[in-house]
């Protein structure tokens, strides 16, 4: 009589133990999630940023309309 009680009492622990698993583990999924998009969107603007500040040294040393025409002109070709 007690292995039957011990085989229900194993099978009604494995669900609670499931769900208090699962119920821990989301939130670090969901941080693992919020981080990975927050890697994203630097990942994104720095590499933004690093086009921004290249133009701006080349306008500096060359001039705008010389940058400019360049632009334009490699533009052209794709």
């Amino acid at each position: 009589m007690s292995s039957a009680l011990a085989r229900r009492w194993r099978r009604g622990s494995g669900v609670v133990l499931t769900q208090k698993f699962a119920a821990q583990a989301l939130p670090v999924a969901g941080a693992l999630g919020g981080a990975s998009v927050n890697y994203l969107f630097i990942e994104h603007f720095q590499e933004t940023a690093q086009g921004h500040f290249t133009v701006r040294r080349l306008e500096r040393a060359y001039g705008k309309d010389v940058v400019r025409a360049e632009y334009e002109r490699l533009a052209q070709k794709h």
